[in-house]
């Protein structure tokens, strides 16, 4: 099954948008998708409020638990840096398998940065291999050095992966985004597939 893996270079980039924006598109062209958030660091115990909120958006039939099944909580890192020793990898492989029933193709949102999850075996290199996914990067455009950071991740890189997406654009720098770092961002095969901009520029 198509899965896709939107991952990011740092936090607040607007993954949860762009993973909402490709469910209603693939909704709208008719075909029963999943969502998955397997790792979410920013919940509280027992609460992951970006997926509850898809969920609903969505109509999703999955329950809350299989679509966000680790929550990365201060006493869970306490715990492993105690010394606990726990696989969480199981544990998302069967939420996975759950949430993918019936469905054509699956959304999977990453955490906040490619080695956030480390430390309990589920950063992004990591759960992108174990789900055989192909992943989406998506950026902050922060100018030209948006160019370095974006490549600054480029050895983790999986092999499936199909591009980036450059969000959060200000209007006034949206030329020279699709005209000079877009090109050069291809040229190093790191396909650029869309521009967002930034809302209120």
């Amino acid at each position: 099954m198509p899965t896709l893996y939107i991952a990011s270079t740092e936090t607040f980039v607007g993954k949860s948008a762009v993973c909402m924006g490709l469910l209603q598109r693939m909704q709208q062209d008719g075909y029963t998708v999943g969502y998955m958030k397997p790792l979410s660091v920013q919940a509280q115990a027992g609460e992951e409020q970006d997926t509850a909120l898809i969920k609903q958006t969505f109509h999703l039939p999955a329950a809350l638990a299989d679509m966000a099944p680790v929550l990365m909580t201060p006493s869970l890192i306490e715990s492993m840096l105690h010394g606990k020793r726990a696989s969480y990898v199981e544990q998302v492989q069967q939420a996975f398998a759950t949430v993918a029933s019936g469905t054509d193709i699956m959304i999977v949102e990453g955490s906040n940065s490619w080695a956030e999850g480390a430390l309990i075996g589920l950063s992004a290199p990591r759960v992108i291999e174990m789900l055989n996914a192909t992943s989406l990067l998506v950026s902050r455009y922060r100018g030209l050095h948006t160019v370095d950071i974006i490549l600054s991740v480029k050895r983790y890189l999986p092999s499936q992966f199909s591009g980036v997406l450059l969000n959060q654009v200000e209007r006034r720098r949206w030329t020279m985004c699709a005209a000079r770092l877009c090109p050069s961002l291809s040229a190093r095969a790191f396909p650029c597939w869309a521009c967002c901009p930034k809302i209120g520029s």
